[in-house]
């Protein structure tokens, strides 16, 4: 803190890059696609932008699950734009991202700006099965005689999305760990479920 005041979880905005799937994937279940509907990897073009997927390579026909587990970017953009770019925009808001996010093409790869505190709090909501509690850094504040000075009142979740929703994005996430882009943060005896990203030319890397 002597060297900066600037709080990097809590302040700096940066690009999520394909974390941003989370909302994409969670939208989709909304609008009744389910881990098991297929979608083709392939070239694609959307108002003229065209996603390719790191390493240049296409898959053809893949499940959602594995097109999630993949980090597959042209099965997001499509499904993205297949139930509308703005119902990921909604559930990102609702999931506790408070940094304003376009409804463009590319939020479905993380294009939006968001901190890490918000992206945080937002995955969350799938590990409460659907509940949000907004994130809080302050418990309570006591004098130096030890007498209340502040003391957070309780607050109780409120539900933002459906618990069996949560459950398979849970799955969705798990499946990234155990044969995805996730497989290194695989721990002995402990179920993971996770989301990995990064901005363009790597300047940023993010793991939720």
């Amino acid at each position: 803190y002597t060297k900066t005041k600037f709080n990097r979880g809590t302040q700096a905005k940066r690009q999520p890059g394909s974390t941003c799937k989370m909302f994409v994937y969670a939208a989709a279940r909304e609008h009744d696609l389910t881990p098991d509907d297929v979608r083709y990897d392939e070239p694609i073009s959307i108002d003229g932008w065209s996603p390719k997927n790191y390493g240049e390579g296409y898959r053809g026909a893949v499940t959602l699950r594995n097109a999630f587990a993949q980090s597959l970017n042209t099965v997001a953009a499509q499904v993205a734009d297949e139930i509308g770019q703005d119902k990921v925009v909604e559930i990102a808001k609702r999931f506790g991202i408070t940094t304003p996010l376009q409804a463009v093409p590319s939020i479905s790869l993380g294009s939006g700006e968001v901190t890490l505190y918000d992206m945080t709090q937002a995955f969350a909501v799938i590990m409460r099965e659907g509940a949000r509690i907004d994130a809080h850094l302050v418990d309570a504040i006591r004098d130096t005689r030890g007498a209340p000075v502040y003391q957070r009142p309780i607050v109780d979740p409120v539900q933002v999305y459906d618990v069996e929703m949560s459950h398979r994005m849970t799955g969705m996430m798990g499946r990234g760990v155990q044969a995805g882009t996730g497989v290194r943060a695989r721990l002995p005896g402990r179920d993971v479920a996770v989301k990995s990203g990064t901005s363009s030319d790597w300047l940023d890397a993010l793991f939720v």
